[in-house]
């Protein structure tokens, strides 16, 4: 098993940037690409983050994601179950992401009292999520699905001062792997890890992970089935009929 002990990342794909982990050591080459990412990016160019992950402890992974605006997705702990420090301090400390910089998200607000929110012409069609969300049941989660994916994207958010969009989320890389983001997995088990920037597989994955974050719950949920807290809201024709018609009467006549 010395064989296995850590190792160097391995350059794979067409890519300088990607690269792949095999042994021990793996969330340390995680925590190296997230600080990698942080180094380079700057300015317009604001480095952020979009993953999901069963569990994690690894101080480390938790200081670099406070580092920049994120959401990361984890299971719905158990009654008897406490989040690890390194969660409560992603939460107390990280940046939230906003469902407007997050595409297939746009048009998703909490719910009111069990009922799609409504929308008028003066609201904002923004949510800020994160940096930590659940996902999945309370205890007993033989009877669902267990959310068992570590992924990691890493991206920027773009000003677009041009489109006055705001915020927009661009996907750059995506990390998978077998590791939970923590201290076990980083000091004694063997475990893998990829790092790619194949645009395919970028994309692939930002779906899923915004997908998963669709159907998440806020960090302070204590619902034992999953409840989701967002869905598509609904526009108040009315009130947009009404501005429609007050913009309408406020023209000058032509005179002409």
């Amino acid at each position: 098993m010395d064989s296995c002990n850590i190792q160097k990342a391995k350059r794979w794909g067409p890519s300088a940037i990607d690269r792949a982990w095999f042994g021990r050591g793996v969330v340390q080459g995680l925590a190296e690409e997230l600080q990698r990412h942080y180094n380079a990016n700057g300015g317009r160019r604001i480095p952020a983050a979009l993953g999901c992950v069963p569990w994690f402890d690894n101080a480390a992974i938790a200081e670099l994601l406070a580092e920049m605006p994120c959401c990361i997705v984890v299971d719905k702990p158990g009654p008897d179950e406490s989040f690890s420090t390194a969660i409560q301090e992603l939460q107390a400390r990280g940046d939230s992401l906003s469902t407007s910089a997050l595409s297939p998200l746009g048009d998703l607000m909490p719910l009111v009292d069990g009922h799609p929110s409504l929308i008028g012409p003066y609201n904002s069609m923004s949510v800020m999520v994160g940096p930590v969300r659940l996902a999945g049941y309370r205890g007993h989660r033989r009877r669902g699905p267990l959310l068992h994916a570590k992924i990691l994207i890493l991206g920027i958010l773009w000003d677009d001062d041009e489109e006055f969009t705001g915020d927009v989320f661009l996907p750059q890389s995506v990390w998978l792997g077998s590791a939970n983001w923590t201290d076990a997995s980083s000091r004694g088990h063997l475990e893998f890890g990829v790092l790619s920037t194949d645009r395919v597989l970028v994309r692939e994955a930002y779906e899923f992970l915004t997908g998963l974050l669709s159907v998440s719950e806020p960090f302070d949920s204590k619902t034992y089935r999953p409840t989701p807290e967002l869905a598509p809201a609904e526009y108040d024709d009315d009130e947009f009929g009404n501005i429609m018609y007050t913009l309408e009467d406020s023209r000058p006549e032509d005179s002409g």
